[in-house]
């Protein structure tokens, strides 16, 4: 058995959920022993996921994305278990379809990232593939000098866009329909170093030398001077909708882009952010990681966990915009959890790897309403 703390608008997760007479979910299963490595979530207007990559190479489907996979979809590369109610993806499957069962190829995974559209799997010899959902089909992302060696990867959690360089130094912006080769002039011939996409054309590219270059629409990269610059090296990039959230190697945290709800840490406006600004709200360093919701922030630092913007906002007293939660006081167990997974209106709130046993914690959060009601929850695999 395994208890969850949940917060959240059912509208999104219906398919596979329940909801009792107080508006709390039931969730599908998981099992204690499983070692997670990560949980990759996603999702564009009106739908959301979640996949759980475990120790074992083993990827699981954790909440529904019926808006998008019907049951017919759901039975080519996915296996349900239905005495253990569970549902896996079977990614090995769809690797050596695509290479005709070649026994050479490399099954071992080195990362999974998700977007708007599906999910992208980064091989240990740095081969991509793309899972796309709405197409049910697979494909091997590849340079338009066919060059397979992926050395550099980013897209955004409701992006349908992605980013990436070849192993030739060759940078594309690619999509559901083609890649496009991004012109070295655009970026000053910098070697980029993080690649991030928002919804709506918004795509940003980070580069060694700590310069950021924002494309809007149909709009080349442009040069966007900013204080971090010459401040510290940048260590992460994170999209949500349509802003970025940027981590230092010295802790400082930076953002830009759309701030309605005060998601990008500027709380005497709601006007948009254009150029990265340094949020000044207080942390107990060191952070662990950034994550992007639709319209929020979320920073989890050692010993607590901090909510920016869509989160908190409520409409009837949109005062609040900050909201701690201290691992040792706030939520019984939640010192034991070390991650968050962000997707377009939840997050998901879990330790990876070591002592999963104790501690998995699925944590929604209503973004509609951005009304936080806490339930215990109890689910078995």
């Amino acid at each position: 058995m395994t208890q969850l703390v949940l917060a959240g608008d059912h509208t999104y997760f219906k398919g596979l959920m329940k909801l009792n007479e107080k508006q709390n979910f039931t969730l599908q299963i998981i099992p204690e022993e499983i070692k997670i490595k990560k949980i990759i979530s996603g999702g564009a207007y009106r739908y959301d996921y979640n996949f759980i990559w475990t120790e074992e190479n083993k990827i699981y489907l954790l909440s529904p994305i019926t808006k998008i996979l019907s049951k017919d979809k759901l039975k080519k590369y996915f296996i349900e278990n239905v005495s253990e109610n569970k549902i896996e993806l079977d990614y090995k499957k769809f690797i050596l379809d695509l290479h005709y069962n070649d026994e050479h190829v490399e099954l071992e995974i080195k990362d999974i990232i998700g977007n708007a559209a599906g999910l992208f799997f980064w091989m240990k010899n740095n081969y991509l593939y793309y899972f796309s959902f709405s197409k049910e089909t697979v494909t091997q992302i590849k340079s338009l000098h066919q060059l397979k060696i992926i050395t550099k990867f980013g897209t955004g959690i409701m992006a349908d866009s992605y980013l990436f360089k070849d192993e030739g130094g060759n940078c594309y912006l690619g999509s559901d329909k083609d890649a496009i080769e991004i012109n070295k002039n655009e970026i000053d011939n910098g070697d980029p170093l993080f690649f991030g996409c928002c919804s709506d054309h918004l795509n940003t590219i980070i580069t060694k030398k700590n310069k950021i270059y924002v494309k809007k629409s149909y709009h080349s990269f442009t040069y966007t001077e900013s204080k971090f610059e010459k401040e510290s090296r940048v260590i992460d990039l994170k999209c949500g909708f349509r802003h970025n959230v940027i981590l230092l190697e010295n802790q400082s945290v930076y953002a830009f882009g759309f701030n309605l709800l005060h998601q990008c840490g500027v709380f005497d406006s709601t006007e948009e952010v254009k150029v990265p600004t340094k949020l000044t709200i207080p942390l107990k360093l060191p952070i662990l990681s950034i994550c992007c919701t639709s319209r929020g922030t979320c920073i989890v630092c050692n010993d607590e966990i901090v909510f920016i913007g869509e989160l908190l906002e409520n409409e009837e007293n949109n005062t609040k915009r900050v909201s701690t939660y201290l691992k040792d006081k706030n939520v019984d167990k939640l010192n034991y959890f070390n991650s968050v997974s962000c997707g377009p209106w939840h997050y998901v709130i879990y330790r990876k790897s070591e002592n999963i046993s104790k501690a998995l914690e699925y944590f929604m959060l209503n973004m509609r309403k951005r009304v936080v009601q806490f339930s215990d929850v109890t689910f078995t695999w």
